[in-house]
């Protein structure tokens, strides 16, 4: 490990919810969030307190959800945040911010319904990929 990513993990694992100049390498986060669900024409409803974690290699371009039986590519990666999930149908955006905030919309244009989950995420010890998880990362 070289100094500056060695100075970066003391800062990540010295403080687990504080947020990081630059995103590292291998980390999990535990994310609480609200989700609302519009579709057009009927009333938003509102879900608090959700939860999930992640663990997350920006260096195999990889993450994993929960009890992490799946490994499913990154879309990107920057110096300030991870997109965990992009996709166009429906369309979908999932980030995690290095500020701390977790983002996730999901749009579905032929009925007119969007998703949005906002919330923040506690950073955490990379724990790893079990070796029995199934690998989508190619996919």
């Amino acid at each position: 490990m070289n100094v500056r990513a060695f100075g970066i993990s003391l800062l990540f694992l010295s403080s687990p919810s504080l947020a990081w100049a630059q995103i590292p390498e291998r980390f999990d986060i535990d994310c609480v969030w609200t989700q609302t669900d519009a579709t057009e024409g009927r009333a938003p409803s509102t879900l608090d307190g959700i939860r999930q974690r992640f663990r997350i290699d920006t260096v195999r371009m990889a993450k994993c959800e929960d009890e992490c039986s799946r490994l499913f590519s990154i879309a990107e990666v920057t110096p300030d945040r991870v997109v965990l999930m992009r996709s166009t149908a429906p369309i979908n955006l999932m980030e995690y911010r290095a500020d701390g905030t977790f983002v996730w919309d999901t749009e579905y244009p032929e009925s007119n319904r969007r998703i949005t989950r906002r919330g923040v995420c506690e950073v955490r010890r990379f724990s790893g990929f079990p070796r029995d998880a199934r690998d989508y990362t190619d996919d």
